[in-house]
């Protein structure tokens, strides 16, 4: 189970601000709600959701439990990536992301070492075999990406 609670901040300006762009907790469900799209419209190598919802400390939502942590953890025990791994990596995360860009128009947004997790038990494979998931999305909207520079654009897309 992930939590998120979002930090307090300024309040937006502007009585017709949508409530997804007050609420971060929405927008983190929000991102939550695209990957099980593309998660159940077959896509690979992205976490799958069971359940998500609200509560009075913030958001949440339910997926496998990955013992072996993320890719962030294993870098940071094992000090490295190889070529044959990192190909591994490279093709995982791009598994992850095709599904997303084809699910919503737009890839994973979010993607850092800590947000790709290792599936299977620990010491169960070495990382060049070992299968990846993707979690945490940015819900990236049409409106949230005009709103930024080009070059910004390019890199989310």
């Amino acid at each position: 189970m992930k939590c998120f609670t979002p930090r307090r901040s300024a309040p937006l300006t502007g009585a017709d601000t949508e409530t997804l762009h007050k609420d971060r907790g929405l927008i983190f469900l929000e991102g939550v709600k695209q990957l099980k799209k593309a998660q159940s419209e077959g896509g690979t190598c992205l976490s799958p959701v069971h359940d998500f919802g609200t509560s009075a400390e913030g958001v949440w939502y339910v997926t496998d439990f990955y013992p072996r942590k993320s890719l962030e953890s294993w870098i940071r025990l094992r000090g490295g990536v190889d070529s044959v791994a990192l190909r591994n990596v490279v093709y995982s995360v791009a598994s992850g992301c095709l599904p997303l860009k084809k699910s919503r128009g737009h890839t994973h947004g979010n993607l850092k070492p800590s947000n790709v997790f290792l599936v299977g038990k620990p010491r169960s494979l070495p990382l060049r075999k070992t299968a990846l998931a993707l979690a945490d999305p940015y819900p990236i909207t049409m409106s949230q990406l005009s709103g930024l520079g080009g070059e910004e654009q390019q890199e989310l897309r």
